[in-house]
């Protein structure tokens, strides 16, 4: 089923379904050490390419058969991709979790804060969920930005067994009593590099 299953346009972004022909780019990025800085235990990926391309079909055979996983994120005038924002579950941090990961290039430029938005809303006004949460670390100043830009609260803490380190939770709650609506609160806003996914390996915009 898939997070999305046609294409979102914003202002600048068009948020599109993942692709296979989307993992060389993002394997590419995860090879970068600035924008793994903030991801787990900041590591790098060093694994090859050829490596990894089979490991991500398998995740978006999986994640099609759930109404969750990334979205990719192109530019609207060139259709460059930049990188992926998403929704997963994740028990330990109280339910769907934002995540979202940009190259170099596109940071600082607001892409993160507008794609977090477009993703907060797909999850609160078609997937009916009251809550959205996200984990990141606290010296992740641009990521922590996002989050409070797009209208998440701090709601707590947890510890990234993998990184042995402290992160912070955020949260956001659908402000529609019957479970569905738009966050009240999604500008646009400067990033840096952003989230991920899972405690256990990545956090929301580059964070555990």
């Amino acid at each position: 089923m898939t997070l999305i299953h046609k294409p979102i346009e914003t202002a600048r972004l068009i948020l599109r379904p993942e692709t296979p022909a989307d993992g060389e780019a993002i394997h590419r990025m995860n090879t970068d050490p600035e924008v793994m800085r903030h991801i787990g235990d900041g590591i790098p990926w060093t694994s090859p390419v050829e490596e990894f391309l089979p490991q991500h079909r398998q995740a978006l055979a999986r994640a099609a058969a759930e109404r969750y996983g990334n979205v990719s994120v192109v530019l609207r005038e060139s259709g460059e991709y930049i990188g992926w924002c998403g929704l997963t579950p994740e028990k330990r941090i109280g339910g769907m979790q934002l995540g979202y990961r940009f190259f170099r290039h596109a940071w600082n430029r607001g892409y993160a804060t507008e794609a977090a938005g477009a993703v907060l809303a797909v999850g609160f006004e078609s997937l009916g969920l009251d809550r959205i949460c996200a984990a990141v670390f606290p010296d992740n100043l641009a990521s922590v930005r996002v989050l409070e830009k797009v209208g998440m609260k701090p709601a707590g803490q947890g510890f990234h067994e993998k990184a042995q380190r402290h992160f912070h939770i955020y949260a956001i709650e659908c402000p529609a009593p019957t479970g569905r609506g738009r966050p009240s609160s999604m500008p646009e806003s400067e990033d840096r590099v952003l989230t991920g996914g899972r405690p256990e390996g990545d956090t929301t915009g580059n964070a555990g």
